[in-house]
């Protein structure tokens, strides 16, 4: 949760979150979040159907040591999943 959400380059909010009257066909989702690499993919939207997306991001590779002293595995668990849901528009 937290992520900046982009939907074919517009910005649309934070994850998670809903995003209503979305035209059916392809649709790019980007995901940011500062720390963590960028998460993209395409999206078929239906008319009628709630096109879910759930993505993991992973932290972005630093040379500096965690404040905690954890190791870099341990890191990597704390990853949250993020998600997304589109509802196509009706006409």
């Amino acid at each position: 949760a937290g992520a900046e959400v982009y939907l074919d380059n517009a910005y649309v909010g934070i994850s998670p979150l809903t995003i209503p009257s979305v035209s059916p066909g392809s649709h790019v989702v980007l995901l940011t979040m500062p720390g963590y690499a960028n998460w993209q993919a395409t999206v078929q939207v239906q008319r009628d159907v709630i096109a879910s997306v759930d993505a993991t991001l992973s932290p972005s590779p630093t040379s500096a040591p965690t404040k905690s002293g954890l190791p870099a595995a341990l890191a990597v668990l704390g990853v949250g999943l993020l998600a997304v849901a589109f509802m196509a528009k009706r006409r």
